[in-house]
């Protein structure tokens, strides 16, 4: 008989705990649950206020299968005791398999470009399926950022730390033309419009005239590692093997250890600079008078073409030379081929013996 009552209350024993189980898991499993922590509140409310409110947490943050599901809940036993003995992130960080996202997002809708940034065209399968400087991106790797109306937005400076940094003089990984498609508006500079379709046409390359589009560095000092490591920087230089591990398999954002690296139009040609002004006055008044084509008395105003194109003086006037026994920015024939092609490097010589005539 008492045989017969262990097994009963053994049994009874193994079926309440396995309800207890099941009403644990089900619970866990809600929103709601996620939003009991304090420091999480702002990511459920993002959540919340996104295109992804009505897709349940754990159906981005488990993996698939049943196995997934079991890590997912004794990740979430480990969170729960830091949480309960104050030992927890205040920031926490989420990483989530592209899996979870081919499930809603299938590869077929992401064969096209997707626009970003109005004028931006953007390439899923050349930046999932081809690793750019041995770097192997996952969907979290750009959908990071927490922004009102979006849970998982992308950050642009991702975008900008990978295509910028290491780079000189503002080079981008790629070309200006693989993000941006080449300029089809017309639109005014300085007050002059201007179209880019010709310089296009001749292979004028946009750093021409776009002298500075990047401030910054981008850099990882190794301060920044003092973050996470006490004493970690064996492999501080190999760069393959760092990014394997915090971007592809921690999925880190770049901006976690990246300085800051900005892109824009920080500094453009402008025609007439004053550069030289500065320090030696107007010495060139009647240069730039000719070249803006300042009309006089019944004569109608007459601009360079040039000038007309936004053309600054250091443009063509890029070589060091000498006049008075002075050194000056001086210009010479080949300057004129790479805007306009062969043949005319002759100009130069046409004109100088022009005004000398």
């Amino acid at each position: 008989m008492r045989r017969k009552t262990r097994w009963i209350l053994l049994t009874v024993g193994l079926i309440v705990f396995a309800w207890l189980l099941w009403v644990g898991a089900r619970v866990t499993d809600r929103p709601e649950f996620c939003a009991s922590c304090h420091f999480m509140q702002p990511f459920v409310t993002n959540w919340e206020n996104s295109t992804h409110a009505s897709i349940n947490c754990i159906n981005c943050h488990y993996e698939r299968g049943f196995g997934g599901y079991l890590a997912g809940k004794a990740r979430l036993l480990a969170e729960m005791l830091r949480y309960w003995t104050g030992a927890y992130n205040v920031r926490p960080h989420a990483r989530i398999a592209d899996e979870n996202c081919l499930n809603c997002h299938p590869e077929k809708a992401l064969e096209t470009a997707t626009p970003y940034k109005q004028k931006i065209q953007f390439s899923h399968q050349q930046h999932s399926g081809n690793p750019a400087r041995g770097i192997e991106l996952v969907c979290n790797s750009c959908h990071s950022e927490l922004v009102q109306g979006s849970h998982t937005a992308v950050d642009e400076r991702t975008c900008i730390t990978c295509h910028f940094v290491g780079l000189p003089n503002g080079e981008p990984l790629g070309s200006c033309q693989g993000c941006h498609g080449p300029p089809k508006d017309t639109i005014l500079v300085d007050s002059i419009v201007f179209n880019h379709s010709d310089y296009l046409k001749s292979g004028v390359d946009c750093l021409t005239c776009h002298l500075h589009v990047t401030r910054g560095s981008g850099d990882v000092p190794p301060q920044m590692c003092y973050a996470c490591h006490v004493e970690r920087f064996a492999q501080y230089g190999n760069t393959e093997l760092v990014h394997r591990v915090h971007v592809t398999n921690q999925q880190l954002k770049c901006s976690d250890c990246h300085t800051d690296l900005e892109h824009s139009k920080f500094e453009l040609t402008q025609a007439l600079a004053p550069d030289c002004r500065i320090c030696h006055g107007g010495r060139h008044s009647v240069q730039e008078e000719i070249y803006i084509g300042t009309g006089g008395s019944g004569i109608p105003p007459s601009p360079d073409p040039m000038f007309l194109s936004g053309v600054t003086c250091s443009g063509c006037h890029r070589f060091p030379g000498q006049s008075a026994g002075a050194a000056v920015p001086a210009a010479k024939p080949e300057v004129c081929i790479t805007c306009h092609g062969p043949g005319f490097d002759r100009l130069l010589a046409s004109w100088q013996d022009s005004i000398v005539a």
